[in-house]
């Protein structure tokens, strides 16, 4: 193995520190061999040396401890990279020093195949944990970026120059690392089949990583659409209508981006991709079975898409499903989630709403007229009635200074049907003046005219002679 590091320095290294072990121990007789012809005084200077190089590896990360201390606060940068370099560079000092120990007793073995094929292993875990680490540093360097950058996205007012910012920093933190690991695993020179797995697994991270950075992208797109909106959408209708493009959008996106790179991972592998060209060369009547198995998933995805652009319903609109009231709260690829008045969720299929007829109370605008029915008697005074409802509407904040209106709509047996309309901005609030005009109403009849209140009327006669 030729290595990414100067293993050349380091073995000549460690056969120096043996042979400087072996010339000192003669005098104390420590010369004779233990194991392998390893002689006492190779071991006790690689022992020493193990643990002078655990003391060092102990050191740097104190004295950088003490460095990211002492670097002033307006100088957070330095301070950070200082933070973030300690661990793995302690990390790298200790596999070096650990090579160079062992290696001064590797050398002394006495049989030359032994020896060979001790270095080798001893070679390749240097090569491998080297990497490990070096790779490690990268990551944590392109991390270190990428929060630098968003430190700075966050002061600035541009909602377009912050993603673009966000975009760059997940770029650098992904694709940093996966060049530096494209151009290691050739510099191993490993043996054809690790070297060949590892080119597999360097291209499954690479795939994964292009597709994360996709769907990153895409949720902080959709993060700096919906940031140019108010956070209260119940009255905004352009913001509910662009809240549900984006939101079915991305998820649409998501899944095929995951699906894609899921596939593209499993062709990487010869046995997976030849054993999916034997299914499909052998799909058939499997294929017929597979597309009618699939016709439901499709639905879904049409209607998704149905829904995302023709807009029968949007985020936060109010519903009448099912004989239920509620908001719609979330829509899925493949169901919609409607929250109830009363908290609870009604889950129905995506493809319920383009093929059922449901009320949408906010498809075009959230304010509505609410009525209120009341069955009084035949001696009421409607006028009076009337005015009263005008008071109690303009001194309530739900009232939304439109619409206010009292009619007799019918004449019954016994009593008078009498509607009062009211609107107010939202179903919320409309539903709330609906019970506050009828709870005044009713008082101000039974303390005003009580005599109007609903009652059966019974005529007697005497009897003819």
């Amino acid at each position: 193995m030729t290595g990414i590091f100067p293993q050349q320095f380091l073995d000549d290294a460690g056969a120096a520190l043996g042979k400087s072990a072996d010339r000192i121990g003669s005098n104390a007789h420590l010369v004779h061999d233990i194991i392998f012809g390893i002689s006492a005084s190779r071991l006790i200077a690689s022992g020493i040396l193990l643990g002078a190089t655990a003391l060092l590896a102990w050191l740097v990360i104190a004295v950088a401890n003490a460095m990211a201390g002492n670097v002033p606060e307006a100088q957070a940068w330095p301070r950070a990279i200082v933070a973030t370099v300690r661990k793995p560079v302690a990390v790298l000092l200790a596999i070096f020093g650990t090579y160079i120990a062992l290696g001064a007793s590797v050398s002394g073995i006495s049989d030359a195949d032994v020896r060979h094929a001790t270095q080798a292993v001893l070679t390749g875990f240097l090569n491998v944990l080297g990497m490990a680490t070096v790779l490690w540093l990268v990551a944590l360097l392109a991390w270190l970026a990428q929060k630098k950058l968003e430190r700075l996205a966050v002061g600035i007012p541009s909602v377009w120059t912050r993603l673009a910012l966000e975009i760059a920093g997940h770029v650098l933190r992904v694709s940093i690392p996966l060049i530096a690991l494209i151009l290691m695993v050739p510099l191993l020179d490993l043996p054809g089949r690790f070297e060949s797995l590892l080119q597999k697994m360097t291209a499954m991270g690479l795939i994964g990583g292009i597709a994360g950075l996709i769907i990153r992208s895409t949720l902080l797109f959709q993060k700096a659409m919906l940031a140019m909106y108010t956070d209260d959408m119940s009255q905004d209708l352009s913001a509910r209508k662009v809240y549900t493009q984006i939101s079915v959008v991305t998820k649409i996106i998501i899944a095929i981006v995951s699906i894609v790179a899921l596939g593209c991972m499993l062709m990487v592998f010869d046995v997976v991709r030849q054993a999916g060209a034997s299914i499909l060369a052998s799909a058939g009547i499997a294929g017929i079975v597979l597309g009618f198995a699939a016709q439901k998933t499709l639905g879904n995805f049409f209607a998704g898409m149905q829904i995302a652009f023709s807009q029968p319903i949007r985020h936060n609109d109010a519903v009448l499903v099912e004989g239920e009231f509620g908001f719609i709260e979330e829509i899925n690829l493949t169901h919609v989630v409607v929250r109830l008045w009363d908290l609870r969720r009604m889950v129905l299929p995506i493809t319920y709403f383009v093929e059922k007829p449901f009320q949408n109370w906010t498809l075009t605008g959230s304010r509505l007229i609410g009525a209120v029915v009341l069955n009084v008697d035949y001696t009421i005074p409607v006028d009076e009635i009337r005015a009263e409802l005008r008071r109690i509407v303009e001194a309530s904040a739900l009232w939304d200074r439109d619409v206010c209106a009292l009619q007799v709509t019918d004449a019954k047996e016994n009593t008078l049907e009498v509607r009062c309309l009211a609107t107010a901005a939202d179903a919320a609030k409309t539903f709330d003046l609906r019970c506050e005009i009828r709870e005044k109403l009713v008082k101000f009849i039974q303390e005003r005219m009580p005599q109007s209140l609903p009652h059966r009327r019974t005529l007697t006669r005497a009897p003819l002679d």
